[in-house]
């Protein structure tokens, strides 16, 4: 059964906006600030479930199954996952003493509570809308006040950020789903694309308190609003990349520019136009290159990009690649479970899920050629694959540009893949590639720590 798209796709982004708002507002008049931790939780987790059951209404007509089921397991299952986490190590006893303390020592990501919490307290201090003057000079302002909105109660309990966090993954699922539905999927691949979206290992640690999994609602919704530009007049396609632009930007500001040069790169692509596509790779470089130089995006312990311009960088370029897509390695490096290494399980798994994805999509792209008996592969690409095709690269340039090679700048790029998978889906088992991509793993794991490299991480080492 093909769903078509007729109905006017504004209020799909409608009933994302009120799903929020319904999480938002029941947060804000339930959530009292002389209430316990335990209570705060119970009734942040009854806002989530009620915003979902919401978003879930009319799924069935809409994609041919019912969305809400799918939506309170993963709800639920991250954040248990998330829980675990913090009861043994982040946060021990946060439910069952009230005067217990973050255990946790990593300041990039307790900044981040301080950050939301100091917005949230100037917001109700000055009025739900204000912002504080000290937010322009903040690049991650916008964000940041969005994800204080969980705070306007005054009620700052930091576990209720882990159902806030699987709530935003859920919205970045239903975001890709979307597309694959308005291409013409079926209730199969718009399932397929809402699984492979909702199950990802970045965003199963609910209680990492990062803008990472929020962010990547926000680079689905900008990738939306750029599939959406490709398909309208010039008019409304430069006002959808502006609402595109906009929304990369609120993740991070190097991401700000990938719209523009994503539609570059689709209309050469279409006009068999190698040389603009060439330069457009150069173009990146040079946009990243005075990013370092402006510190526009500088890190708390490095200017983001002070990589990709070094001559070390190029040089072992094939090897950086390798390892962005391996991810932290040796698997090992977890078991000293320290600040630094208590978040790598979510890496080691998200690169399982990244390379499993890459082999899938080669898969069904030449069983879709195979199937449809046509002479290239280029014949099998829809315009929404090649614009998508497109954009992940930025992402694999993005985490080369850091100093560790960061996985997760990648991986939340890596959305993208999923609605040419699904569009190309027939019955294909992921759940097989997965399997075999983890033992792959394993097999490798045990070869390095045969050989004494148990304690070492890849880290620097190509830089």
């Amino acid at each position: 059964m093909i769903f078509s798209a007729k109905k006017n796709w504004g209020g799909f982004f409608g009933k994302i906006l009120i799903s929020y708002m319904i999480f938002i507002l029941l947060v804000y008049f339930l959530n009292q600030n002389n209430f316990d931790r335990f209570s705060s939780f119970l009734i942040v987790l009854f806002s989530a479930t009620v915003s979902l059951f919401y978003l879930g209404l009319g799924s069935y007509s809409k994609f041919g199954f019912n969305v809400t089921g799918y939506f309170i397991f993963a709800l639920i299952f991250k954040i248990f996952i998330g829980f675990l986490f913090w009861e043994f190590y982040l946060f021990p006893d946060y439910f069952t003493n009230s005067s217990s303390q973050f255990q946790f020592n990593h300041v990039e990501y307790l900044i981040t509570f301080d950050r939301l919490q100091g917005i949230a307290e100037y917001r109700i201090s000055n009025g739900l809308f204000s912002i504080p003057s000290y937010g322009f000079a903040d690049k991650y302002i916008l964000i940041r006040y969005i994800m204080s909105g969980i705070f306007l109660s005054g009620s700052f309990n930091a576990f209720d950020l882990a159902v806030q966090n699987s709530l935003f993954s859920i919205f970045t699922s239903l975001v890709i789903a979307q597309i694959v539905k308005e291409e013409g999927g079926t209730s199969k691949q718009i399932k397929i694309a809402l699984l492979l979206t909702i199950f990802q290992p970045i965003s199963f640690i609910s209680t990492m308190i990062w803008r990472d999994v929020v962010g990547q609602f926000f680079l689905a919704l900008g990738g939306y609003f750029l599939y959406k530009s490709t398909k309208k007049n010039k008019i409304l396609m430069v006002a959808l990349i502006l609402l595109a632009t906009i929304s990369f930007f609120i993740n991070r500001f190097l991401y700000a520019f990938f719209p523009l040069i994503v539609i570059f790169g689709y209309f050469f692509f279409l006009k068999k136009n190698k040389f603009g596509l060439l330069m457009l790779s150069f173009v990146f470089i040079f946009i990243d290159y005075f990013d370092n130089i402006l510190s526009v995006t500088n890190h708390l312990t490095e200017n983001y990009g002070d990589n990709i311009t070094s001559v070390y960088f190029w040089f072992f370029l094939p090897i950086n690649i390798a390892r962005l897509f391996l991810g932290p390695f040796p698997w090992t490096n977890w078991f000293t479970i320290n600040d630094n290494t208590i978040f790598l399980i979510g890496g080691y798994f998200q690169a399982v899920m990244n390379i499993s994805l890459i082999i899938f999509l080669i898969k069904v792209v030449f069983r879709k050629k195979y199937l449809l008996k046509l002479k290239s592969i280029s014949s099998v690409l829809k315009p929404v694959d090649i614009l998508f095709l497109l954009l992940f690269p930025l992402f694999i340039m993005a985490g080369l540009g850091t100093k560790e090679v960061h996985i997760f700048y990648m991986a939340t790029g890596v959305i993208f893949l999923i609605p040419t998978i699904s569009l190309a889906y027939y019955n294909q088992s992921f759940k097989t590639i997965f399997i075999k991509v983890f033992l792959f793993y394993i097999i490798i794991n045990s070869f390095f720590v045969a050989l004494g490299f148990s304690d070492q991480g890849l880290g620097s080492s190509f830089r």
